[in-house]
């Protein structure tokens, strides 16, 4: 019974994983442009104040932060997807886990299994 989520979320991981490494690699081109285009304005960047080009350069910097933003989504909900998924996986044992615990034949709390399932919330 437990078996069966865990080896579900184990092969959605694994295809979502496939899928991760192309929006990571696209996300890390991203970066690097960025990262090169302020790296050359502030190599330059005398002649970038004295040609009155600061407000280009910036706006060309923002627009690529923007572009790094957007390449980032991707991965990021991914991410989030894959958290979800393994969150998922260990929901039932964990309760499985709780339920076994508290409602176990020898238990210490004098609680069975009998008493679990007869209950009724009123």
């Amino acid at each position: 019974m437990l078996i069966a989520p865990i080896i579900a979320c184990t092969l959605a991981s694994m295809s979502i994983s496939g899928k991760m490494s192309k929006y990571q690699a696209g996300w890390n081109q991203a970066v690097q442009r960025r990262v090169s285009a302020i790296t050359a304005t502030l190599t330059s960047i005398k002649n970038v104040k004295f040609s009155s080009m600061s407000q280009v350069r910036q706006d060309q910097i923002h627009s690529l932060r923007q572009e790094e933003v957007k390449q980032s989504k991707k991965f990021r909900s991914m991410i989030a997807f894959m958290n979800v998924i393994c969150q998922y996986s260990l929901e039932p044992c964990l309760l499985d886990c709780i339920i076994n615990s508290l409602f176990s034949q020898h238990s210490r709390c004098g609680f069975t299994r009998r008493d679990l399932h007869n209950c009724r919330i009123r």
